[in-house]
């Protein structure tokens, strides 16, 4: 599969979450850049779990930061999440 994609997450209690797949060798610069555009990282280390939070969105991963996991909230800014998108590199997928 071609890099970066990404997965429904229907096991989640937030309506719209999905893993993004992105390049390994990316990862360091996407959190970087995450926490530049959308806030600072909270390190979870009892779980090995960073996450920024802000108030459209939850952009989650393990300490590896691959996958990641957007939650989007409700009532949130659409304009987080194209720019979330834009900072992997993804672009939606054709309906199908």
């Amino acid at each position: 599969m071609k890099l970066p994609f990404r997965k429904r997450d229907y096991s989640c209690l937030t309506r719209l979450t999905y893993k993004y797949f992105v390049e390994p060798e990316r990862t360091v610069e996407i959190w970087r850049q995450l926490e530049a555009e959308l806030g600072p990282i909270q390190r979870l280390a009892m779980v090995r779990v960073q996450q920024i939070n802000t108030p459209a969105l939850i952009v989650r991963a393990t300490f590896d930061g691959n996958p990641i996991t957007v939650m989007q909230r409700s009532g949130g800014d659409d304009g987080a999440l194209a720019r979330v998108h834009a900072i992997f590199g993804f672009t939606e997928e054709p309906a199908p």
